[in-house]
């Protein structure tokens, strides 16, 4: 049996439990340009019936592993960059370093 293929965003709309608006870093067309590049790189098509926490690529790897760990690598790495966003996550790092 074959499924209409879902498009991206209906896919975001459906597995994601946050607004992307709501941290002021990406923007909504920016994740979709992150979502569409990710998809690509690992060649996976969005079905009905797409799992994507539970469903493995032909490797083996799981579509939320391989979402995490490219996620990981969209992080900046320079101090600077990370400094500028840092008042946009002020109440989390305020948060964790009580937490301490």
């Amino acid at each position: 049996m074959t499924y209409p293929r879902k498009s991206i965003e209906h896919f975001l709309d459906e597995h994601l439990t946050f607004d992307t608006d709501f941290y002021d870093v990406l923007t909504t067309s920016e994740l979709l340009e992150f979502t569409k590049e990710f998809l690509s790189n690992y060649n996976i098509e969005i079905t009905e019936d797409c799992d994507y926490r539970n469903d493995q690529n032909k490797d083996g790897n799981y579509y939320c592993d391989l979402a995490s760990e490219y996620a990981d690598r969209q992080v900046d790495v320079y101090y600077g960059s990370l400094w500028e966003k840092a008042p946009k996550f002020q109440w989390w790092i305020d948060d964790a370093l009580n937490e301490f």
